[in-house]
């Protein structure tokens, strides 16, 4: 083995390449390290999937919410996954495993590998284009959550009027002026993590919520009911908790 130099106080001595190995290898991780890192990859996670419920947020302008809001739903989850097991797989058959882990940016990186310099830039203008559709969705999103709670009480009723067509401008200014001052609050992933966790406490709300309806109003009319309930709704409440 080729010697390295390892620094013991003020001497320096060498040492195979082996040693220092030893030497610098990191403690390994606690089961609270781990939990926490699962955690904290799970906050990208939520984020990347998070919109699944989005149409429920529309059920009032949807024709057959019945039929249309689990079909939407379930589709759009598979259709997601389906999307992102493809370009994962398309990464690793272009790059190897190292690459990808090192890179700030694999898709980019695998751009350049494919159609040169240029690669990187064309993804990350397709990335920009991509948002405006997120971005849309999710203004529209927030907005009928003001709008719904304006019209229960629970928040100004200026919120509830609507224009012409039928949207709430309000409502719509509102989530976008709270929009504005997030991106000022912080970086990206800070941002990320605070809206993963509110994502998460909206799933309690709503796993908890069905609970409390089937028991409170047994006999409203349910033209869908969740697969595997209590167990699955339930499930998902304490993963969530």
């Amino acid at each position: 083995l080729s010697p390295s130099v390892v620094r013991r106080g003020n001497t320096a001595v060498a040492a195979p390449a082996g040693a220092v190995a030893a030497v610098e290898a990191p403690p390994a991780p606690t089961g609270f390290a781990i939990a926490a890192a699962v955690v904290i990859a799970l906050q990208g996670v939520l984020y990347t999937y998070d919109g699944w419920t989005g149409v429920i947020y529309f059920s009032e302008e949807v024709h057959d919410p019945g039929r249309d809001v689990p079909r939407a739903m379930i589709g759009g989850v598979l259709l997601v996954i389906a999307i992102y097991v493809l370009l994962n797989a398309a990464l690793l058959y272009v790059l190897p495993i190292g690459a990808i882990a090192a890179s700030k940016l694999p898709a980019g990186l695998a751009a350049e590998t494919i159609f040169g310099a240029n690669g990187d830039t064309v993804i990350r203008v397709l990335a920009i284009l991509s948002m405006l559709s997120a971005i849309n969705a999710f203004m529209m999103m927030a907005s009928r959550t003001l709008f719904g709670m304006s019209r229960d009480g629970l928040f100004h009723r200026v919120a509830s009027r609507v224009n012409r067509g039928g949207t709430p401008a309000i409502a719509l200014w509102i989530g976008a002026a709270v929009a504005i001052v997030f991106l000022f609050i912080g970086a990206f992933d800070q941002v990320v993590a605070v809206l993963a966790f509110f994502f998460v406490v909206s799933y309690t709300v709503s796993f908890t919520s069905v609970f409390i309806l089937r028991r409170r109003e047994p006999d409203l009319p349910r033209p869908y009911r969740a697969w595997g309930f209590p167990f699955t709704t339930g499930l998902v409440l304490v993963s969530s908790l």
